[in-house]
């Protein structure tokens, strides 16, 4: 059977247009990198790679948590660890004003520094993070958590409920302290006394209970201070391991997608190669067909 010449030109660009195809995806492969641009081009893959983008999503946000954990944390055992120290200079003169030789000048510079060392405290109380609230206020993290009045007393304005963070799937944990109001409460009392038993000369009562009560409550701050250290371990360790992960889905992502750009470069080259083949080809058959015609 004889084939027309409307045939031979409708199957010759036939060819061409699916060389050309090939060629312009070819192209697209080794420009991007990637071995697809929509979905319809490798619906599997292409479902693979949502479906990875989208727990990678969620990960990233458990991540966002997580820094912010890491400073809130940070700053809370920082903050213990300034106020340890305060009470251990507090140690220092409390044993030194249980000595009777202390004349009244030496008891009131004692006393002085108490009272630094008491509005420093209440400072320290009201500690902030990077993005402005108060870390030992609890939930209410916009209220200052420590005030005083005329008369020197403590007031805790904060309270005592949790501030969690969501750190993977349906799991939360405690990145505040829960006795907040209690350690500050016991310090400030315990330099309160001290420092009116310096002005009163009462050097008996700072060595029989003031130094004690600086010891209980130091040794108090210390341990939410290990405590928070505690937390701040965990928190580094679901950063890593969520890193991790983010880390394995971005792997499946790319072996899903990314082109191997050696074979990428070796099908354009094959795919150009096949297209110029077919055009050639076509522009030989009309040529042909237009003698034909002329005979």
């Amino acid at each position: 059977m004889r084939i027309s010449t409307s045939q031979m030109y409708t199957t010759n660009m036939a060819n061409i247009s699916q060389a050309q195809s090939r060629y312009v995806r070819a192209q697209q492969q080794v420009t991007t990198g990637r071995r697809f641009e929509k979905m319809s081009e490798d619906p599997l893959a292409g479902q693979q790679v949502l479906n990875a983008r989208r727990l990678r999503g969620r990960i990233e946000q458990f991540d966002k948590n997580l820094r912010h954990a890491d400073e809130y944390v940070g700053v809370t055992e920082t903050t213990l660890g300034e106020v340890s120290d305060l009470m251990k200079r507090a140690q220092v003169l409390a044993i030194s004003g249980a000595n009777d030789t202390n004349d009244a000048n030496s008891r009131e510079a004692m006393a002085t520094e108490i009272q630094e060392i008491q509005k420093r405290l209440v400072d320290l109380g009201n500690t902030r993070t990077s993005t402005g609230g108060y870390v030992f206020s609890g939930q209410d993290s916009k209220t200052e958590a420590f005030v005083t009045d005329p008369n020197g007393a403590l007031t805790y304005q904060g309270d005592d409920l949790p501030v969690v963070v969501e750190h993977r799937a349906g799991e939360t944990m405690r990145i505040n302290l829960s006795n907040a109001d209690s350690l500050w409460s016991t310090a400030y009392s315990a330099l309160e006394s001290l420092k009116n038993h310096l002005r009163s000369g009462q050097s008996s009562l700072i060595g029989d209970t003031d130094v004690q009560a600086l010891v209980t409550a130091r040794e108090a701050i210390d341990q939410a201070r290990g405590e928070a250290g505690v937390t701040a371990q965990s928190v580094s360790f679901q950063r890593s391991q969520n890193q991790k992960r983010m880390d394995d889905l971005t792997a499946q992502i790319g072996e899903a997608q990314d082109v191997d750009l050696a074979e990428a470069i070796s099908r354009l080259n094959l795919a150009e190669t096949a297209y110029t083949a077919a055009l050639q080809t076509t522009a030989r058959v009309s040529q042909l067909s237009l003698m034909d015609f002329l005979r």
